[in-house]
């Protein structure tokens, strides 16, 4: 069963238009939600540069090869990852307000494709930015746990 099978057994044009409303206000409210999470784990890597950068730098450049590349190649692939998660959250922000037009024709079905469908859907439109976003979150942050526990075995 793929994820989006037990979606569409639902029959989002039956019922009536408050029960489709409170279906697309869910939705929106889950949009809301992911964007808010991508934009904390962008903040987060931000945070992480911003330490490497200010409260180590010194104690960094002092490490012997290759940390302090390392700790430029894990700030470098932080600023990417929280560049590319920011300008995810966009295109979620852009999804929420085409979610909430929805709401003034009560059409759950086409929330549904704007927000999961397998071509409108945000993830179809924009799983790659997604992905590249993660796959730089989570080399920077290999490597700013490789040059921290340099740091702590100093």
């Amino acid at each position: 069963m793929k994820h989006n099978d037990f979606a569409d057994e639902l029959d989002l044009g039956r019922g009536d238009a408050e029960s489709r409303r409170a279906y697309i206000s869910h939705t929106i409210t889950v949009a809301a939600d992911d964007a808010r999470n991508l934009v904390v784990m962008a903040t987060v890597a931000v945070g992480i540069v911003v330490f490497l950068i200010k409260d180590s730098a010194r104690t960094i450049r002092n490490l012997s090869t290759p940390f302090p590349h390392l700790a430029a190649a894990a700030a470098c692939a932080l600023l990417i990852s929280a560049g590319l998660m920011f300008w995810y959250a966009a295109h979620v922000n852009r999804k929420r307000m085409s979610l909430a037009r929805c709401l003034i024709t009560s059409d759950a079905k086409k929330a549904r494709d704007l927000w999961a469908g397998p071509e409108h859907g945000i993830l179809a439109q924009h799983r790659k930015l997604l992905w590249t976003g993660r796959i730089f979150m989570g080399a920077g942050l290999l490597l700013s746990a490789a040059v921290a526990a340099k740091l702590l075995l100093k």
